[in-house]
């Protein structure tokens, strides 16, 4: 052990030299460890006061646009006059029927553009029934129920957002009109792996391709929409990112 002397008067002290080094380096420790609190204390304050004037600026937004909010009940009222759209289906089988009046399905079914023509072609058959599997019909992917439910208590969407969401190309598949009646409210997911549905395995394998595709694509604008709508700084940004991280999900 070093140390040395210290005589004050007649009073004569040993000092520990090791000693009063570990304490010094205890004390530069505790020292530097209080900086760094300190500093991540303001980062933690800064950060925290970022976030509230987000909100309030988001709050703000909010109270200006009283567009915003969707409206709450789900019934076939308020799907009619807020949510669906003759138009975008129409437009959509228009685009997919291009200048035929037949289509074939993944399984090989020939659809009719006109649901007059197949019950002319098939409504002898089946009782009168059999029209119905080669009449065709726009189908939601994702029903308007489902989406609804989503995004009911969104505070940043409106009802003509949730609108364009669902009438995208991307939530739409062509189906015959035995197979969208069969599907009713049903989610797509549900009617493809029920073992009830009257559903070929390549008919299965299709639908599922294009539900993967229709949940990205729904989820995505959500995402989007809110962030825009929120006045969210990061809109174009959370864009970008989104679009780059649907490309290969998207082929």
């Amino acid at each position: 052990m070093s140390g040395k002397l210290i005589i004050e008067g007649n009073a004569v002290y040993e000092l520990d030299e090791e000693c009063m080094l570990r304490k010094r380096l205890d004390q530069t420790d505790e020292e530097e460890k209080q900086r760094q609190q300190e500093e991540e204390d303001l980062a933690a304050q800064a950060a925290q006061a970022e976030t509230l004037r987000q909100t309030a600026q988001s709050l703000q937004h909010l109270q200006l646009n009283p567009n915003l909010g969707v409206t709450p009940e789900y019934n076939k009222a308020n799907r009619d006059a807020h949510w669906d759209s003759t138009k975008a289906k129409e437009a959509y089988k228009d685009q997919t029927f291009g200048n035929k009046q037949t289509v074939r399905t993944a399984d090989g079914t020939l659809l009719h553009k006109s649901s007059k023509a197949a019950k002319n072609k098939y409504q002898h058959g089946d009782s009168g029934a059999a029209w119905a599997r080669h009449a065709s019909e726009t189908d939601h992917v994702i029903p308007l129920k489902e989406i609804h439910e989503r995004v009911k208590d969104n505070p940043f969407l409106s009802d003509q957002d949730v609108k364009e969401i669902a009438n995208q190309k991307e939530n739409y598949q062509l189906l015959s009109k035995r197979d969208n009646t069969s599907k009713g409210a049903k989610s797509e997911w549900q009617e493809i792996t029920s073992p009830d549905a009257d559903l070929s395995a390549k008919a299965r394998l299709s639908r599922g391709a294009g539900a993967a595709r229709a949940e990205l694509a729904v989820d995505k604008e959500i995402a989007l929409r809110t962030l825009r709508n929120a006045g969210g700084e990061f809109y174009s940004g959370a864009k970008t990112a989104l679009q780059n991280a649907a490309v290969g999900l998207m082929v």
